[in-house]
Order: C-alpha cells, then sequence, then structure tokens
C-alpha cells in the first residue's frame, strides 16, 4: 500500500513541476496567470481525490478481504464442532442401543 502511495506522490510532484514550468514559460498578465494557476489547481485536485479514492476502496476491499477470511474460518470450526458433535452423539446412540439389547437378553 505504501508503494502505491509514493506512485501516486510521484504522479503529483510531477504535476507540480509541470504547473511551474508552464507558468515561468509564459509572459501572461497576473489575472491570466491566476487563472491558469486555479485551472492547474483544480486538475491536481481532482488527481488527489483520485488517488484518495483509490487508496479508499483498495483499504475497504483489504477489510473485506479479512472479513472473509474469518468467516471461512469460523465455518470451518463450526463445521469441525458439528463433526464432533455427529460421532458423539453416533457414539451415545450406539451405546444406547447395546445397552438396550443387553437388557432385553436379560429380561429374557
Amino acid at each position: 500500500m505504501s508503494v502505491m502511495y509514493l506512485m501516486d506522490m510521484k504522479k503529483y510532484e510531477e504535476a507540480e513541476t509541470y504547473t511551474a514550468s508552464v507558468l515561468s514559460l509564459l509572459n501572461c498578465r497576473p489575472q491570466e496567470k491566476f487563472l491558469i494557476l486555479a485551472v492547474f489547481m483544480i486538475l491536481i485536485c481532482i488527481l488527489l481525490y483520485c488517488v484518495l479514492s483509490d487508496m479508499l476502496k483498495k483499504s475497504n476491499t483489504e477489510m473485506e478481504l479479512a472479513f472473509l477470511q474469518k468467516q471461512k474460518q469460523l465455518k470451518q470450526e463450526q463445521d469441525y464442532s458439528l463433526q464432533v458433535r455427529r460421532q458423539d452423539t453416533q457414539d451415545f446412540q450406539t451405546k444406547t442401543v447395546q445397552e438396550l439389547q443387553d437388557f432385553q437378553i436379560l429380561l429374557e
């Protein structure tokens, strides 16, 4: 995640450098420079918004993945517990049937 952040920061720095070079090449009145600077600032804000939005989406995806992995782990634990309980129930049933058969033999 930090590598992506550094790559996005590099884009931001490139945009800033490009803006400075364009402004230095222009021989404009201060009002025109302000307008150009405002347009570039809006573009930079849009770029920053896109970067932050992507980071948020990635973070949400990571949280969802962690949540799904936890759910999978809990399901496996529940399945194992259910299997153990079924085996215990089957053992109890077998034991009970055997004891009833022994009791039937004693009654005869």
